[in-house]
């Protein structure tokens, strides 16, 4: 048994890499960051399990098996399935809601034509908005 509790243990370290990943390419002037061990931590790699992750939270989160609050997701996971599950989803939501609220304007903005950027500053908050009137629902409807 020792054997699952250590492996359980290493999924939210896992699950830090995505979010690393996210952040570095939404993040502005990241570009710049490319270092070897940046790129082992946060490499766009590390974006491919979001091709999982973000569409089973939202889903889960749609269907009212995971609250969009990360506490909340972490209070109840680990509860029925212990802490490293509870940190694990808990990330997942949180990296699942930045796809939702900021990372792909941020991304578009970050590979836009420069003379273009200017123009397309709205996305942001239209991002911004059309995330969290998303979560408002989701949490209105099932909370």
């Amino acid at each position: 048994m020792a054997g699952v509790n250590g492996f359980a243990a290493l999924i939210p370290l896992l699950m830090l890499f995505p979010l690393a990943a996210t952040i570095r390419q939404s993040w502005p002037g990241a570009e710049r960051c490319g270092g070897r061990i940046s790129n082992i931590i946060s490499g766009p790699g590390w974006l491919v399990p979001l091709i999982f992750i973000v569409p089973m939270c939202i889903g889960l989160m749609m269907a009212g098996r995971l609250s969009p609050l990360p506490q909340h997701t972490y209070a109840v996971m680990t509860q029925s399935h212990g802490p490293a599950t509870g940190l694990a989803l808990a990330l997942a939501v949180v990296t699942a809601e930045l796809w939702l609220m900021l990372a792909p304007a941020m991304i578009v903005l970050r590979f836009a034509d420069p003379a273009r950027r200017a123009a397309m500053r709205g996305l942001i908050p239209l991002n911004l908005f059309l995330g969290l009137v998303f979560l408002a629902i989701i949490l209105l409807v099932w909370n």
